[in-house]
Order: C-alpha cells, then sequence, then structure tokens
C-alpha cells in the first residue's frame, strides 16, 4: 500500500463536470494497492495520514501538528499508478492490484478512515478520470509505503546503517525518548513509595 500525503489550503476533485469531494485546509492522499495488501494495512495507514505532524500548532511552531490534532479535513483518491514500472519509455503497471478486488479494498479503506477521524473524509471517483485541483501549502509532500516500512523495521541497526542511516536516527531518537520516559517515571514512583513509608 502506498501513500502520497500533500498539506493543502484547499484540494477538490471533478468528476464529469460534478464536484466528486473537496476540502480546505487538509490533507490531499493518493492512494494505491498491490498484490498482499488486505485491511491488516489500514491502521498502518491511517497513523500516516492522521497522525504525521506535517502542520504548525496554534503557537506557530511548525511539524508540531497532525490532522487528528488539528481535526481538520482529509481528502483521498485512488492512484494506481503509484505502482508503475518502466519498461523502455512506456509504463507498465502489473503490480498495481488489479481493478475489481482494489476498488473492493479502496471502499473498506475509505469506510475505516471515516470510523478513525471526526471531521470529513472526501474521495475522488474510483476508476473514473478526474480532474483534481490541488492548492499545495509550503509545498510539504511525503511517500509511505507499507512494505517498506515493514522491510526497515526488520533490519538490524547495522544494516540500517547502510541502507537508512536517517530511519535509524530517528530509531534511536525514539528509543532514548522512551527510556528516559521510564526513567523519569520509576523515579516519580520512586519518590512517592519513599514519601509514603515516611510518613508513616
Amino acid at each position: 500500500m502506498r501513500l502520497v500525503l500533500q498539506r493543502v489550503d484547499s484540494g477538490s476533485v471533478t468528476v464529469s463536470g460534478e464536484i466528486s469531494g473537496a476540502i480546505e485546509k487538509g490533507i490531499a492522499v493518493l492512494v494505491g494497492f498491490t498484490s498482499g495488501d488486505s485491511e491488516e494495512d489500514f491502521e498502518w495507514a491511517s497513523k500516516k495520514i492522521l497522525d504525521s505532524k506535517i502542520f504548525q500548532d496554534d503557537q506557530q511552531r511548525s511539524w508540531r501538528a497532525s490532522v487528528r490534532d488539528l481535526n481538520i479535513p482529509v481528502l483521498i483518491v485512488s492512484q494506481f499508478t503509484l505502482y508503475t514500472i518502466w519498461g523502455g519509455k512506456r509504463p507498465k503497471f502489473h503490480r498495481a492490484m488489479a481493478p475489481t478486488e482494489a476498488q473492493e479494498l479502496y471502499n473498506k479503506f475509505i469506510e475505516y478512515m471515516r470510523g478513525e477521524h471526526s471531521s470529513p473524509i472526501e474521495t475522488g471517483q474510483f476508476g473514473e478520470y478526474m480532474d483534481i485541483d490541488l492548492h499545495l501549502s509550503g509545498p510539504v509532500t511525503m511517500t509511505f509505503d507499507s512494505r517498506q516500512s515493514v522491510y526497515l523495521d526488520d533490519l538490524t541497526d547495522e544494516q540500517l546503517e547502510i541502507v537508512n542511516p536517517s530511519y535509524l536516527r530517528d530509531k534511536r531518537r525514539k528509543e532514548a525518548k522512551r527510556v528516559r520516559y521510564e526513567q523519569a517515571h520509576a523515579k516519580q514512583q520512586s519518590v512517592a513509595e519513599t514519601t509514603g513509608v515516611t510518613e508513616q
């Protein structure tokens, strides 16, 4: 499952002269499916879309707020060409999931997202020719691949140092933050227990 996230000030999808979906400030998402994708990928995808900190917070600090934090809308458009393979000058799409299967999974994904987010989840129309109008903010564009995420999590630190050192640095920062939190929590508990004994 592949995602392209774009921060937008506004976005809309028009099909046959009719607006299919439209949002103001929010996230526009292109989503593509490949063989092996399933509903098990939905939780991963929803976290990337709803929890990525790509907006300013209320103090105008960059990279501090997510779609979920701000409770703003999402525009999702199906995009099988995310699985393009180039054979010479012509693109090939055989890695994309078959249309019937992909449409069923796409519909389930939209339903899942609407259950995860209280603001509107707007969409295009699967399999239709769409005119897409996006007013990008930044611009900020990010790509995610569910298979790549699983792959990187399976690598050792030594392998990550070679394959994706930035991912390793981020992993270590998160681990250090977790350790500091656990140490602080343990210290608080120790102080509370000591205080409790002294008072007795």
